[in-house]
């Protein structure tokens, strides 16, 4: 037997899934890219179409957060970095994120 509360839990779990595959379809648009070395990490973004003068970087012990026009990325690292000690590369549609390891 159904009713108001059935139709109700079935529009929350319609509104949950669409909500979360459109949150797997923005984690695809924006692939990174981590290389952990003994000193450094590595992070890898491909930003096609963005221009250097507009990328923002954002530094934190232990995350990243990058702009690119309506770009916006937040990268948790795997360990923590010296956020002073950051340099960054865009080449070909491509930023490079050199990040000194804390130690």
């Amino acid at each position: 037997m159904f009713n108001e509360y059935d139709d109700v839990r079935d529009e929350l779990m319609r509104a949950y899934e669409n909500l979360m595959r459109e949150h797997r379809e923005e984690e695809k648009e924006i692939p990174v890219d981590i290389i952990e070395y003994d000193d450094e990490i590595i992070v890898t973004v491909p930003l096609p179409g963005a221009v250097k003068e507009e990328i923002g970087l954002w530094a934190k012990e232990l995350s990243l957060d990058i702009r690119a026009g309506d770009v916006e990325k937040h990268v948790v690292l795997p360990k923590a970095i010296d956020p002073d000690k950051v340099k960054a590369t865009f080449k070909n549609g491509v930023l490079s994120i050199t990040l000194k390891k804390r130690g």
